[in-house]
């Protein structure tokens, strides 16, 4: 959902419309109270997205889902879309003010209230129509077009190798916390790095609680220290 971009080099995050704003306040206010006190970046998230209006980092993105998984919840499932004027906009103090106020409605909000709100935005979002372009699209047009000396079969080779890597990309699934843990008890140590490097590093300390193995256990913890 929303539009994709990248805010410094390798990494990114997206615009959102006021419908998916609704969808990510809605999601992060449900697992705030659960997020353990020693973590930052739901004071960023706070800070940058509801205060500052800016975009919401795929970063946060994934620590929001991991805290939900770990409620059982349903994650946010990003996708770029076409976007209309507001996801546009460059006006962060709109933005800002707009989600403040979707804050504090559905703090105020019954549930049922609540509920219905969270559908209707969904519903929204599921009518938002596919991008004309995608991000790792429009990237490989401007540099394509930049490096113009390029031989025309040059350019195609260019072309088919990141639709190739953006295909990839999109197959690529990261494993649930519960997936892991039984591949695990399943595997032997000789392939425990190849499962472990398929966790968030939230995921795998999520993992390493149900493990009574010492030297996996230090694995995932391992692990989980270097991703920081």
């Amino acid at each position: 959902m929303a539009r994709k971009f990248e805010y410094t080099q390798q990494r990114f995050a997206w615009n959102p419309e006021k419908c998916e704003e609704e969808i990510i306040i809605a999601a992060y206010d449900e697992i705030v109270s659960f997020i353990p006190a020693d973590q930052k970046w739901n004071a960023e998230f706070e800070n940058h997205f509801c205060d500052h209006g800016n975009g919401l980092t795929v970063e946060t993105c994934d620590a929001i889902n991991a805290v939900r998984r770990r409620r059982g919840l349903g994650i946010i499932v990003m996708r770029e879309t076409d976007v209309y004027d507001y996801a546009r906009f460059a006006d962060k103090l709109l933005k800002s003010n707009q989600r403040r106020r979707i804050r504090d409605e559905l703090k105020a909000a019954s549930l049922d209230v609540r509920q219905q709100r969270i559908e209707h935005a969904m519903a929204e979002e599921r009518r938002l129509p596919p991008p004309h372009m995608t991000y790792d699209e429009y990237k490989a047009r401007r540099q394509l077009q930049q490096r113009c000396t390029l031989s025309y079969e040059e350019i195609t080779k260019r072309k088919l190798a990141l639709q190739a890597a953006s295909t990839a990309q999109r197959l690529t699934k990261t494993l649930t916390p519960e997936r892991a843990a039984k591949m695990l008890s399943l595997a032997s140590s000789n392939i425990w790095d190849d499962i472990i490097r398929k966790l968030s590093a939230e995921d795998a300390l999520e993992v390493a609680e149900k493990i009574t193995d010492t030297q996996l256990r230090d694995a995932l913890v391992r692990y989980s220290l270097n991703a920081l």
